[in-house]
């Protein structure tokens, strides 16, 4: 009864509300797979989001590659520094812990290209079992120094599963919006002016930010409605978008004229 409890978390993985479920879990782990096509900016974010579980508690990376996949269409190596670089921006966004999948590559089965820390090779004297055994020094005389930190972002930005799915379910009144995405643009937007965010839940206190940002809140509950209002009235800065406000938690619009919960506030 006393041992902390953890699941692998996915990112923005969507069938799941992670939120939901950060409530019964006592450490947040994850595993970060970036491709190697998207900005460095979508890790970052969440990484961000896996911090924002728990209202700022550190998490663990649970799985990272040594090198390369084996489930992209093209499995390209990473190149020399990618992984320390990674590595890094996970402790640099509240990661407490640095662990890899897998130890030993294995011989058989579908993973069986998928990286390790040791390769067929059997040995780590090898590009990236040089660069492992240096990371690991370094993280070794950074100790615990960093470790249970928090970020004290003044920006926040919303996000919500609920309202993920209501915006894709829709029949209308576009199959090409994607709320991810839309989330992804403004991160990266603060991310490229070197801006820490913290990603929250529409329900949690608003109180110790200066700019709170809320891309196609959709969905919005009384409560949340009513937390912005206060959040604005007291000199805060919200930013939202369209398709914003437009139903209730039941998924029901909001009468009265667009954007329905949030009239009063953006006219």
């Amino acid at each position: 009864p006393n041992i902390s409890i953890t699941a692998n978390f996915m990112g923005s993985h969507k069938p799941l509300d992670y939120f939901d479920w950060a409530k019964y879990i006592d450490i947040i782990s994850w595993d970060n797979y970036p491709t190697n096509n998207l900005p460095v900016s979508n890790a970052a974010m969440r990484h961000d989001l896996m911090r924002g579980l728990k209202k700022g508690q550190s998490f663990f990376l649970m799985e990272q590659a040594s090198n390369q996949v084996n489930w992209e269409p093209q499995n390209a190596l990473k190149r020399p520094g990618v992984m320390r670089l990674l590595s890094y921006q996970a402790i640099a966004h509240g990661g407490d812990s640095i662990l890899f999948f897998q130890w030993r590559q294995s011989r058989g089965a579908c993973e069986k290209y998928h990286s390790a820390m040791v390769p067929h090779a059997g040995h780590l004297n090898t590009r990236v079992g040089r660069e492992l055994t240096e990371l690991g020094q370094e993280l070794e005389k950074l100790g615990d120094k960093i470790v249970g930190s928090r970020t004290n972002s003044k920006v926040a930005m919303m996000m919500d599963w609920p309202n993920w799915w209501a915006v894709e379910f829709s029949t209308g009144p576009s199959e090409d919006l994607k709320y991810f995405n839309q989330l992804e643009k403004y991160y990266k937007a603060f991310y490229d002016l070197n801006i820490s965010v913290d990603i929250i839940n529409p329900s949690y206190d608003l109180s110790g930010y200066d700019i709170v940002v809320a891309p196609v809140l959709y969905m919005v509950k009384k409560n949340a409605a009513r937390s912005i209002e206060k959040f604005v009235y007291g000199g805060g800065t919200f930013i939202t978008t369209f398709f914003s406000g437009m139903v209730d938690e039941n998924d029901l619009i909001i009468l009265g004229g667009y954007p329905g919960a949030f009239r009063k506030l953006l006219g």
